[in-house]
């Protein structure tokens, strides 16, 4: 009689040969197991009780016991019960042993008499008694495939408290069934867990007037897990394949669902059902796995090297989630995570690998140019991040990457060392923005802190620039984070932000304050990148072809179009120069041919999302200068400038004073500064905006003794929702004599 070590169920992965080995000789193969009391902590925090079956010092479902053995072989599991109630253990699909053959009871099942006096069954074989009891099962000549073991005494609720392990049994080393040859596997546990019947169940409270069955309560599981664990951003990957192998997927459902797993854009051609070969082999999408079923199937690893997903289709995602990654290829690039200081560092991006990394060193793989995202958790509400540092690995060299106390973001082009430094507060600390950071203006910037224990709530303020007074923008702010929406602050770019933070202790008297060590910008997700009118910029020639290029981050609202605007000098009418694919970052334009004297030219972009909400807008930072060539100018054709219905009045042969955008139909977005073109050839010295809500019934005064062609709305809070608004644009003379008026064609937005 040999003993074998169960194997992890987590990663079930081997370099395995190419060819078929001859059958294995029989043997009896022997496991001690345990069923024990436990409990698994969610990702919301919960702690949830569980049972499980476990080898050794092993805790329930970490792992669940993976079983190995060969095709003929026997089985003996000898079995110790810790828990308050009886069990046992079945295998459907095996044949449980002749008892002569072993030193185990016959299978002989267990029934009980209900209040009516009626036989009703309990076990499906003999039981191991609670409390410390011991017990074997015996199973002989075991048939080749996948198996779930799970206990056969009030299976209802013993299953779903975790008493489950799994059998893998292959004809031959990397042969599944017989001529079902196979490179590498992954064996994926699907179950489930109803933490108000666990809680019952460990409570003692089920089968009571509380929790009288589950059947009368009703089932209702709320965390799903993948192999025993719930999924996390820092789980490692559930196995690495080499790209083009094939892969034998070993799949089992040891909850009360039905779960539907799908590699997206993988074929899975079905080898078995519940450990029988099925008469033909059909190749799905998915896979149908019923509540207590065993498939095994195989696919074809891709040829690439990537990350492969995993997910339930049965929507088993929350609470953790059935939801996994296989890795194919190798991972070569390694990532070492040192950590100093009270706190902790962990992956939040896929794939994971690094988890809790605390007052160490720790490391990871991962494929080449992977990116990799980095948290870091202080182990107190007096204790902060003070800085990360990433280095290569080789020479050291520092990347310059993770300025700033927010997540850590690393691309692995190469080996790199990344440095976690958490440190104690005396005083209230602002740890980020604290200086240098560019933040974009659409996003949600968290602003992050530390203080000593007993400071309990905070006010936070922002100064947009150099001089300008803090305005409180968040007031008694409990925790040592705030997550502020820039998309709804109705703030403007500026390379000169500070942030400040006022502690206060527990009866509202003020602790002690904090403020930026050094200005932070607030950027655009937009930026006009030329013509730019920046120093040292080349004039351009006019007639000459001309690429306008511009920068576009990612946006919460995606963006599907944009206009381009020309304006030749401050007193001359912008035109339309065409519409735009932003994502392109570039038009071909073509230089006016006749120039205006000196730098005075600008160029203006507006991007719009799907339903024409403006998302962004920029303008050159300065003027811009055109020159005419050294020769003649060649003749030039008239350029024909398209535009959609919002612009279309624009670009008609201009009035004294045209109002080019916003002209009608346009929604702007109430959270981001919106700039006001027009055309002007009065020659006013100034003008003067107006605003109406009411489709131009009324009017109010947005702004006057404005120069130039252009104006930065910051649009009011209390304006947001309008839906009939129009502008009215007068020109003035030095005299304040009116020149001449347009208002918007029509009626826009304001989201």
């Amino acid at each position: 009689m040999k003993t074998l070590n169960a194997g992890f169920l987590g990663v079930a992965t081997s370099l395995l040969l190419l060819f078929a080995a001859p059958p294995l000789q029989a043997a009896t193969v022997t496991y001690n197991l345990a069923a024990t009391a436990g409990t698994v902590a969610m990702p919301d925090g919960a702690s949830v009780p569980v049972w499980g079956l476990v080898q050794g010092a092993n805790l329930p479902l970490t792992p669940v016991p993976v079983l190995t053995a060969a095709a003929g072989d026997d089985l003996l599991l000898n079995l110790t019960n810790n828990l308050p109630e009886p069990v046992c253990l079945t295998i459907n699909g095996q044949q449980t042993a002749n008892p002569a053959g072993f030193a185990v009871q016959a299978p002989t099942p267990v029934f009980f008499a209900d209040a009516n006096g009626r036989n009703r069954g309990r076990s499906f074989t003999y039981e191991t008694a609670a409390g410390g009891g011991t017990a074997s099962y015996a199973w002989t000549n075991l048939n080749p495939g996948t198996y779930l073991i799970g206990s056969g005494s009030h299976p209802s609720v013993q299953v779903p408290m975790g008493l489950y392990a799994v059998l893998k049994v292959d004809v031959a080393p990397n042969e599944a069934y017989p001529g079902e040859l196979f490179d590498s596997e992954a064996t994926l546990l699907f179950s489930e867990l109803d933490p108000v019947l666990n809680q019952a169940v460990a409570a003692g409270a089920y089968g009571t007037a509380t929790y009288p069955t589950a059947l009368k309560v009703g089932y209702k599981p709320k965390y799903f897990l993948l192999n025993g664990r719930p999924w996390s951003a820092s789980s490692p990957p559930l196995a690495s394949v080499t790209a083009g192998e094939t892969v034998l997927l070993r799949l089992l459902n040891a909850g009360l669902r039905a779960r539907a797993p799908i590699f997206p854009g993988q074929a899975l051609t079905m080898l078995a059902e519940d450990g029988k070969p099925a008469g033909f082999q059909p190749i799905q999408v998915t896979a149908d796995l019923f509540a207590g079923k065993t498939l095994d199937a195989v696919f074809t690893a891709p040829a690439n090297a990537g990350y492969l997903p995993l997910h339930d289709r049965a929507l088993g995602l929350s609470g953790g989630g059935m939801l996994g990654y296989l890795t194919v290829g190798t991972p070569t690039v390694a990532l070492d995570v040192t950590v100093t200081g009270p706190g902790s560092v962990s992956t939040t991006s896929l794939p994971g690998g690094i988890a809790a990394c605390a007052a160490g060193d720790c490391s990871a793989s991962y494929l080449a140019d992977t990116a990799v995202a980095l948290h870091a958790l202080p182990s107190g509400p007096d204790s902060a991040l003070s800085s990360w540092s990433v280095n290569l690995t080789a020479g050291g060299t520092p990347t310059g990457e993770c300025i700033g106390g927010g997540d850590c973001v690393v691309t692995l082009d190469q080996g790199k060392t990344v440095t976690a430094i958490f440190a104690n507060y005396a005083a209230t600390t602002l740890i980020s923005p604290n200086g240098g950071e560019q933040v974009p203006l659409d996003q949600t910037m968290p602003i992050r802190w530390a203080a000593p224990a007993d400071v309990y709530t905070f006010d936070l303020g922002y100064s947009p620039s150099p001089g300008s007074p803090f305005r409180m923008f968040a007031n008694r702010v409990a925790g040592r984070e705030f997550l502020w929406d820039l998309a709804t602050a109705n703030l403007r770019p500026s390379s000169a932000v500070r942030l400040a933070i006022v502690g206060y202790d527990a009866s509202g008297a003020i602790v002690d304050r904090d403020t930026s060590d050094t200005p932070f910008a607030l950027v655009s997700p937009l930026q006009l990148t030329y013509p730019n009118g920046a120093t040292g910029e080349a004039a351009i020639v006019a007639g000459d072809p001309v690429t306008i290029t511009w920068d576009v981050r990612p946006t919460v609202i995606p963006v599907v179009r944009g206009t381009l605007w020309f304006q030749a000098s401050t007193n001359t009418p912008w035109t339309l120069v065409a519409d735009v694919d932003p994502i392109l970052g570039s038009y071909a334009w073509t230089a006016p041919a006749t120039p205006t004297a000196g730098a005075t030219a600008r160029m203006a972009l507006t991007l719009y999302d799907a339903t024409g909400k403006v998302v962004a807008n920029d303008t050159s930072d300065a003027p811009f200068r055109i020159e005419p060539p050294a020769g003649p100018l060649a003749a030039t054709s008239r350029r024909t400038l398209t535009a959609t219905t919002t612009v279309a009045a624009a670009v008609a042969e201009p009035a004294d004073l045209v109002l080019l955008i916003p002209n009608g139909g346009e929604i702007l977005a109430g959270e981001i500064p919106f700039t006001i073109l027009w055309q002007d050839t009065t020659q006013a010295a100034t003008f003067v905006l107006d605003y109406s809500l009411d489709g131009g019934q009324n009017w109010q005064s947005l702004a006057t003794a404005i120069e130039g062609n252009q104006f930065d709305w910051i649009i009011a809070t209390e304006l947001r929702g309008s839906n009939a608004v129009r502008l009215r644009i007068t020109a003035v003379d030095a005299k304040d004599a009116v020149l001449a008026r347009d208002l918007s064609d029509a009626a826009f937005a304001i989201d």
